[in-house]
């Protein structure tokens, strides 16, 4: 049971830097009133992202608040899927 749970930690993780990265751009190019086409890029990368809306009219720590709980919501997603995947029994390599 080891192996799925380190797996399912290290792409929590990266899960969470993804998310946490993509709020970042997505602030920084709404702020310099870039014009960008990502919609699928946040959609694959962070499905949980759809929630952003919520911080139209939220105050500044409110903002903070909603990217940081929705940057562990993804990484729960990434966690389960990573867990399910060490599940999986190890390859024996080539035959």
């Amino acid at each position: 049971m080891q192996r799925p749970v380190r797996w399912g930690l290290r792409c929590a993780a990266a899960g969470f830097g993804v998310a946490l990265f993509l709020a970042a751009l997505a602030y920084l190019l709404n702020g310099a009133h870039v014009r960008y086409d990502l919609d699928m890029v946040y959609l694959i990368l962070w499905p949980a992202s759809l929630g952003l809306v919520a911080t139209e009219n939220a105050s500044a720590a409110h903002q903070v608040l909603i990217v940081l709980v929705l940057s562990l919501a993804n990484a729960a997603m990434y966690f389960a899927i990573a867990f399910v995947a060490g599940l999986l029994p190890e390859s024996e390599g080539p035959a």
